[in-house]
């Protein structure tokens, strides 16, 4: 009878062991940033999106696993891991039990790495931004769209970043 939630928590171990490596890949993506590396944050870009392909199928191996699980405990409400949950036997709920916190553990820390991360990029081109403006002001081309007036300004372009979501 517990063969289909032991798959099930194969599968939720197999996704929390994916979910550690994108934490770690997600600190190394934060020395390249601070490194000013953009060949290494290419790098980690790409190794980020191999990972996420796997997340994605491990997603889809969970899913069925609970289904599967879910079907084998005669679980009639909503299928979702709660329900699988409270109809497993005592022993298994246990274990399910820590492999869901370390999953939600994990998903908290993944939100801050990735919230750090992002503000260390825009924080970066804010300050590159500020620099080629300041030295666009010294060399007398200072840009500006519009007039004290509110009319279009036409005038040399200098050089600038073009500044969007992270």
């Amino acid at each position: 009878m517990n063969n289909r939630i032991d798959i099930l928590i194969q599968c939720l171990r197999e996704k929390e062991a994916l979910l550690e490596k994108l934490v770690l890949l997600l600190d190394e993506e934060r020395t390249v940033i601070v490194d000013l590396d953009t060949a290494g944050l290419e790098s980690k870009r790409e190794s980020k999106l191999q990972l996420i392909g796997l997340l994605e199928q491990s997603k889809v191996a969970c899913k069925n696993a609970l289904e599967d699980a879910a079907c084998e405990l005669q679980v009639t409400s909503l299928v979702n891991l709660s329900a699988v949950l409270n109809a497993a036997p005592p022993a298994r709920r246990e274990i399910l039990l820590k492999v869901q916190r370390r999953l939600f553990e994990l998903t908290d820390i993944l939100n801050r790495s990735n919230r750090f991360n992002r503000d260390l990029l825009y924080g970066s081109l804010s300050t590159v931004n500020r620099s080629l403006a300041f030295i666009n002001s010294r060399l007398g081309r200072a840009v500006s769209t519009y007039s004290n007036a509110g009319s279009v300004v036409t005038g040399a372009a200098g050089g600038r970043l073009v500044s969007g979501e992270i």
